[in-house]
């Protein structure tokens, strides 16, 4: 059994990977983050091997686990605005204008990217993770994963405390997290919720009452 994680830059991506790979009893091992498809990568975007995101997990043939992990969308903001991951930047054109993040632009690819990837849950796509969930109550994550796709859990369930490609993340950084403190601003939050898809963010289990 491999497993793909996926998601957008900041969500999570590389820290349930690294859940998963610690905590397996047996020979699974997490996808690289390019080996089938890009992770971040909207479904039907073209991959090096020339087919789309989703045509290429449909055409790998060895038993594929694929896992889709997300923030509420202002947490999701929140590390895009305080730790500006240059890949997303780069990749996602118009994300960010004249030095300004585009709160409209992160919007429609937020909308557009969980709703594409959850279209195909059930069919491809095996399960959803808030990565919310993974700091409040690991075990039961990891319990809900390792049943879905038929895998040994080690017990006690182990955290990682370095994970590569991400900045340390402290057990302060954990709490605001939790508590949803954030960076941002009223404004810029009223003005980011004004274009997200809230049927979407229903979908994934967040509501945009929350701050």
């Amino acid at each position: 059994m491999r497993i793909l994680v996926l998601g957008l830059q900041r969500s999570g991506t590389n820290y349930l990977s690294k859940l998963v790979e610690i905590n397996s009893n047996t020979e699974t091992q997490p996808l690289g983050p390019r080996e089938i498809c890009w992770k971040h990568a909207m479904p039907w975007e073209l991959q090096s091997n020339g087919f789309s995101a989703i045509d290429s997990i449909s055409r790998f043939t060895c038993n594929l686990g694929v896992i889709i992990i997300s923030k509420h969308p202002f947490q999701w903001l929140d590390s895009l605005v305080s730790r500006e991951p240059q890949d997303f930047f780069k990749s996602k054109k118009g994300a960010m204008v004249s030095g300004e993040i585009s709160l409209r632009t992160c919007a429609s690819i937020y909308n557009a990217y969980y709703a594409s990837w959850l279209s195909f849950l059930g069919s491809g796509v095996d399960i959803h993770v808030r990565y919310i969930d993974t700091l409040m109550d690991v075990s039961a994550v990891m319990g809900t994963i390792f049943e879905t796709f038929n895998l040994s859990l080690k017990e006690p369930i182990s955290v990682p405390t370095r994970v590569p490609y991400t900045k340390k993340f402290s057990e302060l950084d954990k709490l605001r997290y939790i508590n949803g403190k954030c960076v941002l601003n009223d404004s810029m939050l009223d003005e980011f919720r004004s274009y997200l898809d809230v049927d979407i963010v229903r979908r994934l289990g967040y509501s945009l009452e929350e701050r």
